[in-house]
C-alpha cells in the first residue's frame, strides 16, 4: 500500500501550485475540466487524502456534528442514534456519538469535552423531563459556540421505527439550520 503525500508533495510532483490543487480537487469553477482530471488522477496515483483538520482550521466548518445520549445500548435511544447518524450522513455530515449515564451535569460535560472546534454543532438527548430542565438551564448559562439541539422526554415516546426516523431526520434539519444561520455574515 502507498503511504499518504501531502498537499505541498503533490504540488512539487505535479508542477501546479497548492492553489490550483487544491481548486481542482474542490472541483472549483476556476479551474479546467483537463486539469481537474490530470490532478485528480495524481492524487489518486499518489494517495493523497486531504487534511481534513487543515480544511476546517480554514472554513471553521467541520462537517461533523455530535449526539451526546443516555444509554446507548437502550433501544429508544439506539433508535433515535442510527436516524440521526442516517440523516446527518445523507446531509454530507459525520457523527461522534457521546454517552452520559446519570443526567446530573455528565451532558453538559461531554459537550465540554467537545469544545475544541471539532463539531459544528450538537443534538442532546434528554432523557426524561428534570434531565431535560437541567440541560436547558446549563446550555443557557453556556458562553460557547456550539450549536445545540435538544431532543426532549424521549422516554415519554412510545414510537414506531417510523416514527424515530421522523424525529431523527427533524432533529438533524433543525440543527442543521441553525448551524447555517449563524454561518450568515452581521450585516449593519
Amino acid at each position: 500500500m502507498a503511504t499518504e503525500i501531502s498537499l505541498k508533495q503533490l504540488s512539487q510532483i505535479s508542477g501546479f501550485s497548492r492553489s490550483t490543487i487544491s481548486k481542482a480537487l474542490s472541483d472549483k469553477a476556476d479551474v479546467s475540466v483537463k486539469t481537474k482530471e490530470k490532478i485528480k488522477n495524481l492524487a489518486k496515483t499518489y494517495n493523497y487524502i486531504p487534511n481534513n483538520s487543515a480544511k476546517a482550521l480554514r472554513s471553521r466548518k467541520t462537517n461533523t456534528i455530535a449526539v451526546v445520549v443516555p444509554y446507548i445500548n437502550c433501544l429508544v435511544y439506539s433508535n433515535i442514534l442510527c436516524s440521526v447518524q442516517e440523516h446527518a450522513f445523507n446531509c454530507g455530515y459525520k457523527v461522534i456519538i457521546q454517552q452520559y449515564l446519570t443526567g446530573n451535569g455528565e451532558a453538559m460535560e461531554c459537550l465540554n469535552n467537545l469544545r475544541d472546534g471539532c463539531i459544528d454543532g450538537a443534538i442532546i438527548v434528554a432523557s426524561n423531563s428534570k434531565n431535560e430542565d437541567l440541560i436547558s438551564s446549563q446550555l443557557s448559562q453556556s458562553t460557547s459556540h456550539l450549536i445545540p439541539t435538544v431532543i426532549k422526554k424521549v422516554k415519554d415516546f412510545n414510537l414506531n421505527e417510523m416514527e424515530y426516523n421522523v424525529l431523527g431526520k427533524q432533529a438533524i434539519e433543525i440543527l442543521l439550520h441553525k448551524i447555517r444561520v449563524s454561518e450568515r455574515p452581521i450585516t449593519d
